[in-house]
This record gives structure tokens, sequence and C-alpha cells, in this order.
């Protein structure tokens, strides 16, 4: 398989918006971790959030934002909506934005 994470074409966003997921949250980052190991992977989160319980693997790179952004859905659809959001991954040709609450199966490419 082929590590195409090293030509900067594609890293996985995982946006977070609380210190304490739930158990089925953290079940799903860690297993999707595994299955997307081969990527830049970046934790999203409001400048006043302890990410602390994301970074636990090695490489975990973060972006923060305003608060403001996820204090709600019509917050986090503006930051969705973004240049501000987009521009912090222009060094990619793609991003995987993967929520909390998706499950990765595989990779393939």
């Amino acid at each position: 398989m082929p590590d195409i994470s090293q030509e900067n074409k594609v890293a996985v966003v995982v946006p977070v918006y609380q210190s304490n997921p739930t158990e089925q949250e953290l079940l799903h980052y860690y297993h999707n971790l595994s299955i997307l190991k081969g990527f830049p992977i970046l934790v999203v989160a409001p400048l006043d959030l302890n990410i602390d319980i994301y970074c636990k693997t090695p490489g975990i790179r973060s972006e923060f934002f305003a608060p403001d952004y996820f204090k709600n859905i019509a917050g986090y659809n503006k930051l969705m909506l973004s240049t501000e959001f987009y521009e912090r991954f222009a060094n990619y040709e793609y991003i995987l934005i993967c929520q909390l609450d998706a499950l990765y199966l595989t990779t393939v490419y």
C-alpha cells in the first residue's frame, strides 16, 4: 500500500468540541486512528478546550478555532463553510473530515 500522505495529498481532520467524549466516541476515534494511521491526523477544537485525551497517540496534531464555532450546530456549520477553516489545510490536496460518530472501515487507494 503506498503512503500517499508523504506527498501531503491527504489529511484526516477530526473536529471535537468536548474534553470528555462518550465511550462510543472514543472507541470510534481510536479505531479510526488505527485504520488511517498512514495519514496526518489533525484534531480541530475550540481554543479553550483541553484535548489531551485525543493526543495520546504520537504524531497527532491540532488546530484551534474560536469557541463560538463549537457552541451549537449553526456555529459548527459556519466553521465548515468558512475559508478560515480550509485555509488551515491548504497544504493538502484533500481532507477527510472524520466526525466522532463515524466509523471508518478501510482505506482504498
